[in-house]
């Protein structure tokens, strides 16, 4: 769902420093500087690969500027791109376009029209190098879909839209471990709820909620881990995005409910 905004980083390092570039007397001559300035920092930052993307378990293992295009490869182990990918069809849609618009300084998104420029994204297989998937955005591509957005002609992917697009990925009912299942996930208002039975028939009156604590310790380490979550962190914690862990037993009753918060996950 998530991995279309690892690049960004790169883009950011490569488009800085060429704000600071004088204005040559003609446009081809400013583009020809612009695009050495660039060449330039890439070639240093080719130095330091293969490196891993800060909270993630991706690597970023090539960057090339060909064809108008700013390429960046990155690789990572399959389950969890199984886990976590954005189907091709929406990545490539405008709306998914439009969201990763959004998320680059204006003023670098200003360089890359005004330098004639797209950028690619490529996730290849940690083990096999098999590419994951590959997705150009040409020059012409970007000036269309950001003028439509400037326009208001399209929206962004939301949030929560994307958690929908992860959700519909899942194989439920999914063992989570002996004798529990996840059997639901859905989103309802600005939470993402969760089901999780459990295998045997439980009384709520006699069940020990002193333990709950400690599963809701145990579940905010694992979404710590989550890097489509981390990569998230301002607009969860914005728009007060919560997920929540609903108990069932065996008949379907209700035992407990578990509510994480973006400040439960994002808290130092």
């Amino acid at each position: 769902m998530n991995k279309k905004q690892y690049f960004i980083g790169i883009l950011v390092l490569t488009f800085l420093l060429i704000t600071g570039c004088n204005n040559p007397a003609s446009k081809d001559r400013e583009r020809e500087y612009a695009l050495k300035e660039i060449q330039n920092e890439l070639a240093n930052l080719k130095s330091s690969l293969p490196f891993r993307i800060s909270t993630t378990d991706i690597w970023m293992t090539g960057l090339e500027l060909e064809d108008s295009l700013l390429t960046c490869t990155c690789e990572m182990n399959k389950d969890d791109w199984n886990i976590y990918s954005m189907p091709e069809k929406e990545a490539n849609s405008d709306r998914n376009i439009a969201r990763i618009i959004k998320t680059v300084d204006p003023q670098i998104g200003h360089l890359l029209e005004k330098n004639n420029l797209g950028f690619k994204y490529v996730y290849t297989d940690k083990e096999t190098k098999q590419i994951l998937m590959s997705i150009s955005i040409g020059p012409q591509r970007l000036k269309e879909i950001k003028m439509k957005l400037d326009n208001g002609e399209i929206s962004p992917y939301s949030l929560l839209e994307l958690f929908e697009m992860e959700i519909r990925k899942y194989d439920i009912p999914c063992i989570m471990e002996d004798g529990i299942w996840l059997t639901d996930a859905y989103i309802n208002g600005n939470c993402v709820y969760y089901e999780v039975t459990i295998e045997e028939e439980l009384d709520p009156s006699a069940f020990n909620y002193s333990v709950l604590s400690e599963m809701k310790k145990e579940l905010v380490a694992s979404l710590r881990e989550t890097p489509s979550l981390l990569s998230y962190k301002n607009e969860m914690t914005r728009k007060h995005i919560n997920i929540i862990y609903v108990y069932k037993d065996n008949n379907g009753t209700e035992i407990a409910k578990i509510k994480i918060t973006p400040t439960d996950i994002f808290q130092d």
